[in-house]
């Protein structure tokens, strides 16, 4: 699923500094790129958190096409780095976002006057879960300023490999754009808001457990196993994502043993809220799986009920327990686990979009 919201692009007149780019022909006007997020609902997986929250961060890639071979300070066409992980900053709480240079200092950056940028952006810092990006990303990079691609647009980022745990739930979001500086002689049409829709890398999971029985429920464990919680993740400028999944064998940063949870009745519980750095809500990251990844995913839960010392156990494979058979990127899916007096009811599963909000990039 995409998470959209609008952030201002504005055009500047000095050259950028902290970052690597080729030198191009600049735009002959005043106004200075900065960024600005209109939508402040934005939430955020790991805690309820504006996406305008001071201190957050990205970085931006953006490609340069040109076409011509009579643009300034360049021979030929071809493919250029415009861009190289250049650091975006929240720097207030109204949306408003800037570039900055390795010491935090902001810095602006032109627009050329010709030509095509493909732009690519990514998260790399949760200010409000004080977080940052757990894992390298790596860029395909040029060897200097002004150096070529060896082939076509095959620019790309790869995410180092990443095991998800309680401890690490980075919220990982990233888009593409891309803009024809020359398609309009009107600079009100050719400067105009650059839309860049974001998505989620990761699903979301949450598992709730609700009591109808007549007595007080006292959870003992829960486990959730034989999930793929380690990835490599390659994603493409055009956002195609191709993904290598493991199975560590345990998954036992999942498993809650020796719990003493009581739920009264008409009462529920969220089984990982709280536990890491998993919010309030209960919602875990969790790698996509296909169906059939998703197929030896299993759950069991032991409790008792009432004053009795007796344990009661349920376990099953979740594609079997439930009406859902995989984890798709940017949805959140919602467990219910019914306890009743005499049974447990499994096949109430709540599937949903998961927003982040939506983020423009819009020049002034």
């Amino acid at each position: 699923m995409e998470v959209r919201g609008i952030i201002s692009v504005l055009l500047v007149a000095a050259l950028m500094s902290g970052c690597s780019r080729s030198i191009i022909d600049e735009v002959e006007r005043d106004p200075s790129i900065a960024f600005r997020v209109d939508m402040p609902e934005a939430k955020s997986l790991i805690a309820p958190s504006n996406i305008n929250t001071p201190g957050n961060r990205m970085k931006v890639y953006d490609v340069h096409t040109r076409t011509s071979p009579t643009e300034a300070d360049q021979s030929g066409a071809g493919l250029f780095q415009y861009l190289d992980g250049q650091s975006l900053k929240c720097t207030d709480g109204g949306g408003n976002w800037s570039f900055i240079d390795g010491e935090g200092n902001t810095i602006d950056i032109p627009w050329t006057k010709r030509g095509t940028h493909s732009f690519f952006a990514h998260n790399t810092y949760d200010a409000s879960a004080e977080q940052s990006l757990p894992v390298t990303v790596t860029y395909l990079s040029f060897e200097d300023d002004a150096a070529l691609y060896p082939t076509e647009k095959d620019q790309h980022l790869s995410l180092a490999p990443w095991t998800m745990t309680p401890d690490n739930q980075f919220d990982f979001i990233y888009a593409s754009a891309e803009r024809d500086v020359m398609a309009s002689s009107d600079p009100a049409v050719r400067y105009a808001p650059v839309q860049m829709s974001f998505s989620h890398l990761f699903a979301s999971v949450v598992f709730r457990v609700l009591v109808t029985s007549s007595e007080t429920v006292t959870l003992t464990s829960f486990a959730l196993t034989d999930m793929y919680n380690k990835g490599e993740a390659k994603i493409s400028f055009n956002g195609n994502v191709s993904l290598d999944l493991s199975y560590d064998g345990t998954n036992a940063d999942f498993y809650r043993n020796n719990m003493d949870e009581q739920i009264k009745t008409g009462e529920s519980f969220l089984v990982h809220a709280g536990r890491g750095k998993i919010g309030i809500d209960g919602a875990f990251l969790i790698w996509p799986h296909s169906r059939a990844q998703f197929a030896d995913v299993s759950m069991s839960i032991s409790y008792k009920l009432g004053s009795s010392d007796e344990i009661h156990t349920v376990q099953g494979k979740l594609n079997e327990l439930f009406v859902v058979n995989n984890w798709a990127a940017g949805s959140r899916y919602t467990y219910t686990i019914t306890i009743a007096d005499e049974y447990v009811v499994y096949d109430v599963v709540e599937v949903v979009d998961w927003i982040n909000n939506d983020v423009e990039i819009e020049e002034r």
